[in-house]
């Protein structure tokens, strides 16, 4: 919840904003580790959330990677694959 949050606070809020990149950047850790940790749709949208707060050039393998996770592990666009297909779209142009 703290990562969502942050993560959409105004931009001169940066301070705030770098945990929502921790916050999901441990979740997907921790999903690792325990595959059983947080169902797919919440995943879908953690892998998304986390390619939108990384967004800059120096993460951008990453995010397309977990892009594609996000894709991959929602094929009947219960969660969040629609926002990664329209973010993975955005880094194309």
């Amino acid at each position: 919840m703290r990562g969502s949050v942050s993560e959409n606070l105004p931009f001169f809020m940066w301070r705030k904003r770098k945990f929502a990149k921790i916050d999901f950047e441990s979740i997907i850790n921790k999903q690792k580790i325990n595959p059983d940790y947080a169902d797919f749709r919440l995943m879908s949208f953690y892998y998304w959330a986390w390619a939108r707060a990384n967004s800059g050039k120096k993460h951008r393998k990453q995010a397309i990677e977990y892009l594609n996770r996000a894709i991959e592990i929602d094929p009947n666009y219960k969660a969040g694959r629609k926002r990664a297909e329209e973010l993975k779209e955005g880094y194309s142009e």
